[in-house]
């Protein structure tokens, strides 16, 4: 998994209990309390807001489970677009500030109870992908994109006009992973731009949480790979 950017979480308001802060622009009733019950997400298929989001498949295969005055969040779903603090991740532990996209909805936990910091979160494998670059032979030029590695401060710029990702050795980035495929995507230039391909309709490649085929990208979209 990898990234050309990462959002800075936002400073939010004070709000009692524990629940989600909605963050899309132009929504008047952000502030969502969760029961302290079993439940899936797809109640938020029910939320009326401003605007009809699109949000991630199957969400009722995404559950919350409380734990220890907070919340398990468990995405029961092999391939979803569901992503924590930009990160995808199949079971979590929520803490105060946790930033979610669930689908085009974008959502901050909030925990008054148990405040930032203060829960032991252990790390994720999903995270901990070991990804090997391009290492380029001498000085990059100040104008190269350049892929920043999540979780990492590893930076992996774009020397080539075609650049493949996947598990295999043969590839310009590796990223080891049972998710990754030996050969799953590729970025490569067209004119002034860059185009990033999804090379297999059963494998996921998102951009900014949203699964795609093939998408010319911007600066500060984020990919993710598996």
């Amino acid at each position: 998994m990898f990234g050309l950017w990462f959002l800075q979480k936002p400073k939010a308001g004070t709000q009692s209990g524990v629940g989600f802060q909605l963050l899309n622009l132009g929504e008047r009733k952000p502030f969502i309390p969760l029961k302290s019950e079993i439940q899936t997400l797809e109640f938020l298929t029910q939320i009326q807001t401003s605007k009809k989001y699109r949000l991630s498949a199957n969400l009722t295969r995404v559950t919350l489970t409380p734990h220890q005055n907070t919340f398990v969040l468990e995405d029961k779903n092999y391939k979803n677009a569901l992503l924590i603090n930009r990160r995808r991740s199949h079971r979590t532990v929520l803490c105060d500030n946790d930033v979610l996209d669930v689908g085009e909805m974008i959502l901050l936990f909030r925990n008054h109870v148990v405040p930032a910091g203060t829960i032991h979160r252990p790390a994720s494998k999903d995270l901990q992908l070991p990804i090997v670059g391009i290492i380029p032979k001498g000085p990059v030029h100040k104008m190269t994109p350049i892929l920043t590695v999540s979780g990492s401060t590893q930076k992996i710029p774009l020397v080539r006009n075609l650049i493949t990702i996947g598990s295999s050795n043969s590839n310009d980035i590796i990223v080891e992973g049972d998710e990754v495929a030996l050969r799953h995507a590729k970025i490569y230039k067209v004119g002034a731009s860059w185009k990033i391909q999804n090379l297999l309709i059963q494998e996921t490649t998102t951009v900014n949480g949203r699964r795609i085929d093939q998408r010319f990208l911007q600066d500060g979209d984020e990919v993710t790979v598996g």
